[in-house]
């Protein structure tokens, strides 16, 4: 399999960050590669840590929806990072989504010192993985 990565630097604009990715995936795709990965919390970037609460999005929000069409319009996997919200808890969460439409989620365990800011709760640490087909 052909992995395409990119290299980035993900602004406040989840629009723009997602314009990006979306050429990106383009880009990849016409090359022949069938996975996309994208850096950490490539959707919304880490700009602003006052603004991520504002940022944060359910696993059905809009960006999920936006990266799930990206995915199916290219014919490619996507590996996208987004700060995720479930009720008041937001996690620092990579989704890698086929272009069928299935989703995987990773809700990141081991926070560095600078992203144990208020923003981001740790999810439980334990030793199971990621588990998809792609």
């Amino acid at each position: 399999m052909l992995v395409a990565a990119l290299q980035m630097q993900p602004a406040g604009n989840v629009q723009a960050n997602l314009a990006g990715i979306e050429t990106a995936a383009a880009a990849a795709a016409a090359f022949g590669a069938k996975l996309l990965v994208t850096p950490e919390m490539g959707v919304t970037g880490y700009a602003n840590w006052d603004d991520i609460p504002h940022l944060a999005e359910t696993r059905s929000g809009p960006i999920i929806q936006r990266l799930t069409a990206i995915a199916a319009a290219h014919d490619i996997t996507i590996v996208a990072g987004f700060p995720e919200i479930e009720g008041e808890t937001i996690y620092n969460t990579a989704a890698m989504i086929g272009p069928a439409a299935e989703a995987t989620f990773y809700r990141k365990c081991h926070l560095l010192a600078h992203s144990k800011k208020p923003s981001f709760h740790r999810r439980p640490s334990s030793r199971r993985s990621c588990r998809s087909a792609i």
